[in-house]
């Protein structure tokens, strides 16, 4: 499980949404990862970070009009 260290406006529509981990991984480029809310309701979004060993993952998720998950995450805290 990660921990959420940057959620800030990009422009009106788009945040950046960095998550930090305890250990370092590696992963691909555009690969999905499955986001999660504690009530269970998950979404997949594309990494925006390039491929290299690390312990944070990088996201620009766009708000969908209707969208449960972006609209929560755009409507959260920033930081």
């Amino acid at each position: 499980m990660g921990t959420v260290v940057v959620n800030r406006l990009l422009n009106r529509n788009t945040i950046l949404l960095i998550i930090a981990f305890e250990d370092a991984f590696e992963f691909n480029a555009g690969q999905l990862v499955n986001l999660q809310r504690s009530d269970g309701l998950t979404r997949s979004y594309s990494t925006a970070n390039i491929p290299e060993q690390s312990n944070t993952l990088e996201f620009h998720i766009r708000r969908l009009p209707g969208g449960v998950f972006s609209e929560w995450l755009h409507d959260g805290q920033r930081g």
